[in-house]
């Protein structure tokens, strides 16, 4: 087994695609790594690469909604009824602006390929996205770019000199 490490600049990830890409069409297999991070008993490493990450989709969004208690006259009552009114309006449609499907930038991550998922590196943990919940993984005109959509609507995209040996591992799996 070879071992893994970090991606080093010196390292092409054209040339480390090409050499893949001759090795599987001459019948050879992925590489099998050592991992850094434990794995499910049988799963094995096949690629690991840093790239620049986005993810495009929902996120859950929280939001306290004000409450409030106010002692007075009827008039000073209904002012400040109408000033919590407002404020969680305007909480509760920032909420639902920040929870809409958008582009969100990951930064430059880990990316794991496995025989059965893909591991994403998100702060200080591996974000784990089986290859059954993978459901389209079209052709790229940019070979530096990769677009992987998700059975629930999600899309991961991957930039950077990696991203097309991790598409024909991928292809491999």
């Amino acid at each position: 087994m070879a071992t893994w490490t970090a991606v080093e600049p010196e390292i092409d990830g054209w040339k480390a695609a090409e050499e893949l890409e001759s090795r599987l069409a001459a019948g050879g297999a992925l590489l099998d790594l050592d991992s850094p991070i434990p794995l499910a008993p049988g799963e094995v490493l096949h690629a690991g690469v840093e790239l620049a990450c986005s993810w495009y989709g929902p996120v859950d969004i929280t939001y306290t909604q004000q409450r409030f208690l106010v002692l007075g006259s009827t008039p000073w009552l209904a002012l400040s009824a109408a000033a919590s009114a407002l404020g969680n309006h305007r909480r509760r449609r920032a909420a639902s602006a920040l929870a809409t499907p958008q582009w969100r930038p990951l930064g430059h991550t880990h990316v794991l390929l496995t025989s059965t998922r893909l591991l994403v590196r998100h702060g200080d943990e591996f974000v784990s996205l089986p290859h059954a919940s993978i459901d389209v993984l079209p052709d790229s005109a940019d070979p530096d770019h990769l677009e992987i959509r998700f059975t629930d609507g999600t899309v991961l995209s991957l930039c950077g000199a990696w991203s097309r040996y991790l598409a024909i591992a991928l292809g491999a799996v």
